[in-house]
């Protein structure tokens, strides 16, 4: 539903704000990698910026299912270097659809 809105996101480096499950605030990230998981499910690897998170871990690496995202948005924001832990050739995805180029 988001694919090519997703992608393109993440070829311009810009940030992408979204409503995810039924959490009312929104959820801004840093888009990095976009492609099918290992259950088969479309998925966003991204960096968060700001939004309602459960996740215990202290790393602000995200996985979202795009079935749960909502009311999708391009920001104008852009971001220049890649966030520490950024790989991308993710191991989370069974066939990666477009990531942020490594540059260098």
């Amino acid at each position: 539903m988001y694919d090519q809105l997703i992608c393109e996101a993440i070829r311009q480096r810009r940030q992408l704000r979204f409503r995810y499950k039924d959490y009312y605030a929104t959820t801004v990230v840093e888009p990095y990698v976009f492609g099918v998981n290992e259950a088969e499910h479309r998925a966003l690897r991204a960096w968060l910026i700001s939004g309602v998170t459960h996740s215990d871990t202290l790393s602000k690496w995200r996985m979202y299912l795009t079935s749960e995202m909502k009311d999708v948005q391009i920001l104008d924001d852009v971001f220049e270097a890649s966030r520490p832990g950024f790989r991308s050739f993710d191991h989370g995805f069974e066939r990666i659809l477009c990531r942020v180029s490594v540059e260098g």
